[in-house]
């Protein structure tokens, strides 16, 4: 489902009604926060959420166990999010991840080894 370059404020809560969704790309709007149902989206593979307006992840999203690429770049104008949930450490098919311009300090500490 491609939705970029649109003026989307926010996603309906059964949008993880839509089971049979592998990819999702909402870069280019103007989303300030996600619906935890997003979670529900279990055969999501793809999701670009890039350029828009997003402060903060939720840690539901560490449950699309099969995402393989995620975009999170250019929240804002680059100063909105600072961190990621440590839960997303459980994503560990995820073989693109992207953070460019966003507000980072310290690399997020789901991208950490696990402490042992």
């Amino acid at each position: 489902l491609v939705l970029s370059y649109n003026v989307i404020e926010r996603l309906p809560p059964d949008l993880g009604n839509i089971s049979t969704l592998t990819v999702l790309r909402l870069d280019h709007n103007r989303l300030e926060k996600l619906p935890r149902t997003v979670a529900a989206l279990e055969r999501m593979v793809e999701l670009d959420l890039s350029y828009n307006l997003l402060v903060e992840m939720p840690k539901e999203l560490a449950r699309l166990v099969l995402l393989l690429k995620l975009d999170l770049s250019a929240q804002g104008k680059g100063d909105l999010l600072e961190e990621l949930p440590e839960e997303m450490r459980g994503l560990w098919r995820l073989q693109e991840l992207r953070l460019s311009r966003n507000n980072f300090s310290l690399l997020p500490a789901c991208l950490s080894p696990p402490k042992k």
